[in-house]
């Protein structure tokens, strides 16, 4: 069989179906929107100034101050996981001087299970440290909810 290879054949580059099918989903999108604003709210209390009722403002004030709350908390647990790695990295960096120091093999291995029992214990206290304001948060939802 003698298959020839395409010569200089030009993908074809019209966008035009491609915007259309775009343009249509955004078009039913926007009609099952305002679908769904129309059986759900009444449309006397609509008005793009004003919230629709004060419930749901207040609803969503609590629900970007939660946000905050927890967004405010992640960044802290990050400053204190960078000062913890910090603290190890320091001390991986003294072990070789460390070991340089022993002057039996008995002496390197009581070294060595020093600092890892040191590492445990550091770990599991970071831990604890880390869980803690999660806790408290996730308590304090949780007390939220049930006073509601």
């Amino acid at each position: 069989m003698n298959k020839q290879a395409p010569t200089n054949q030009r993908a074809d580059s019209d966008l035009g179906p491609a915007l259309k099918l775009y343009f249509d989903g955004m078009e039913s999108w926007k009609k099952q929107y305002e679908n769904l604003l129309q059986t759900a709210i009444p449309a006397q209390s609509v008005s793009p100034y004003k919230p629709v009722r004060p419930s749901q403002d207040e609803a969503m004030a609590s629900w970007q101050k939660s946000g905050q709350e927890l967004f405010k908390r992640f960044v802290e647990q990050q400053v204190e996981l960078c000062r913890f790695f910090g603290k190890r990295w320091e001390q991986y960096l003294a072990l070789p001087g460390q070991f340089a120091d022993c002057k039996t093999p008995a002496e390197a291995g009581q070294r060595q299970l020093a600092f890892m029992n040191q590492m445990a214990a550091d770990y599991a206290q970071e831990s604890a440290k880390l869980m803690q304001p999660m806790g408290d948060l996730m308590a304090k939802w949780v007390s939220g909810r049930h006073a509601m």
